[in-house]
């Protein structure tokens, strides 16, 4: 039997597959081998993606799917507790940004090093100090020898006090953090504490806890350091990448028309978990499309996984972009399902406020932008944007022709605050 591969145990992972990891790290998987990554296809620097690189350790990955008995079978298999991963990070780090107690403590138990920064120089306590209530992980990091004052950037202190989490401040002060310590670049902690204030109703006491705190263990509030840099010789600028020439087809076409519905009656029936809204009863359709910018690009990248971003190649991409520099009116799509209904921009505002908040139990307010193809018209990719209140939403379809047919090949839904 050959020696199962770094790629087949980390898919074992995200699968929750305990069996198939205690089978391929039985038959020889490296636990501290590094997953490999590939750059992915980008806009904003041309680059065609597919360049291999190391990714994060099994480990890392585990903590990442929140999974403790697999996390605890690859610790008891010789996976180094202090293994690091993309951009320097460790399972500590990704536990502590999880905030899973059970996994903080599991790491710990391993020697994981609560003092190890990742490439920005943040420390675990930091990123503890960052969470609301998280006083029982940085009780844990201080017993395993923390450095209250750790890192090399904004303190543990620093980070709390910015929340204004009065637990975490208190705390921090009493395992040894100094209250008026500031690195070059940040203020101290008091300074954070106190600079959004007014913005603080009044009744929300407890928000200003941490700022007495702080003022009864003798803090001050004092502004950022100035960071002394040294001015960079001029050089000459290399010139800015330009679009590829392209035809300007931003009118409706057969393609647009089959892409459109078959992606819309999707979102329309779909049920699965990983779209956390309501029954959707009514799509609420903006009239004219949405943009796609070099922002929106990189977007894109952080919405997918790696596999879905590389089939989303920079041909296909540059035609996204080249559709849809200016916004197109959508009056001329036929949606086939009565429930969506096309509405002017201006009037969903109107009628159901900023952000969506006043729209009925099962109404979604949508955008899309023109779709993408590849030259050969074999692929297709659609974004779209919408919510049913505060929380916006981003959706990727990707489409496959079959027999002079679209056919959706997946799709991939992304939530923010």
């Amino acid at each position: 039997m050959q020696t199962p591969t770094t790629k087949q145990l980390i898919a074992a992972i995200k699968k929750d597959d305990i069996a198939a990891v205690t089978q391929l790290l039985e038959a020889g998987a490296d636990p501290n081998a590094r997953e490999t990554r590939y750059t992915l296809p980008s806009l904003r620097t041309r680059d065609r993606g597919g360049k291999p690189y190391p990714g994060d350790t099994p480990l890392i990955v585990a903590v990442s799917y929140r999974n403790i008995p697999i996390a605890e079978l690859l610790l008891k298999r010789g996976a180094n507790a202090n293994g690091q991963g993309l951009y320097r990070r460790t399972a500590l780090l990704e536990a502590l940004n999880m905030l899973e107690p059970e996994l903080t403590q599991l790491l710990l138990a391993h020697k994981a090093n609560p003092n190890l920064a990742d490439n920005r120089g943040e420390v675990p306590l930091v990123a503890a100090a960052s969470h609301p209530d998280s006083v029982k992980h940085i009780e844990l990091l201080l017993r395993a020898g923390a450095d209250p004052n750790g890192g090399s950037g904004m303190t543990p202190l620093q980070a709390a006090a910015e929340i204004w989490e009065s637990g975490n401040v208190r705390t921090l002060l009493r395992g040894g953090a100094r209250v008026n310590f500031r690195r070059p670049g940040f203020g101290t902690a008091l300074y954070y504490a106190e600079r959004y204030a007014s913005r603080i109703p009044k009744e929300s006491a407890s928000l200003r806890e941490a700022a007495s705190l702080l003022r009864k263990a003798g803090g001050k509030s004092l502004p950022p350091i100035p960071i002394k840099e040294k001015r960079p010789e001029p050089t000459s600028q290399p010139p800015k990448p330009t679009l590829r020439p392209m035809p300007r087809d931003q009118e409706l076409t057969d393609d647009d028309q089959e892409v459109l519905n078959l992606a819309l009656e999707h979102f329309l029936t779909y049920e699965g978990r990983d779209l956390r809204l309501t029954k959707r009863t009514r799509l609420l359709l903006v009239e004219t499309s949405s943009g796609y910018s070099l922002f929106d690009d990189n977007q894109l990248n952080a919405d997918l996984e790696m596999e879905q971003a590389l089939q989303v190649t920079l041909p296909l991409r540059e035609h996204l972009q080249q559709r849809n520099l200016t916004r197109v009116s959508l009056r001329a799509w036929k949606p086939h399902r009565a429930e969506i209904e096309l509405w002017e921009a201006k009037k969903l505002v109107t009628v159901f406020g900023q952000y969506g908040q006043k729209l009925p139990h099962g109404h979604v307010r949508l955008s899309v932008c023109l779709p993408g193809y590849t030259p050969n018209k074999e692929n297709a990719v659609l974004r779209v944007r919408f919510s049913e209140g505060f929380h916006g939403v981003s959706g990727t379809y990707f489409l496959k022709k079959s027999q002079s047919q679209w056919e959706l090949a997946w799709h991939e839904f992304s939530f923010y605050v």
